[in-house]
């Protein structure tokens, strides 16, 4: 079974360099099912302090660190889960 296409299309969303983050970002990853984390480790976690939002989507293979200036991101990069450094 699979949830039908118009929810999964209201449930999706892109995030790209020099967009402003969008508001209530940590409810509408609650409603998707992320659990907020202190320190993101697991596939569906997150974690959102000071101007990082790190995300672990279970579809990628390494969480994802978005970097903000105010509101608007200045980067996304993968980074490692183990000791929380870029992924390079």
């Amino acid at each position: 079974k699979t949830i039908p296409l118009e929810v999964f299309i209201d449930s999706t969303f892109q995030l790209n360099i020099n967009d402003q983050l969008p508001g209530k970002i940590t409810q509408r990853l609650l409603r998707l099912g992320y659990n907020q984390v202190p320190l993101v480790e697991d596939p569906g976690g997150f974690a959102m302090r000071g101007g990082i939002l790190d995300i672990y989507s279970p579809a990628h293979d390494m969480p994802v660190r978005i970097e903000l200036f105010g509101d608007i991101i200045e980067s996304i990069k993968y980074f490692d889960p183990k000791n929380q450094s870029d992924a390079c």
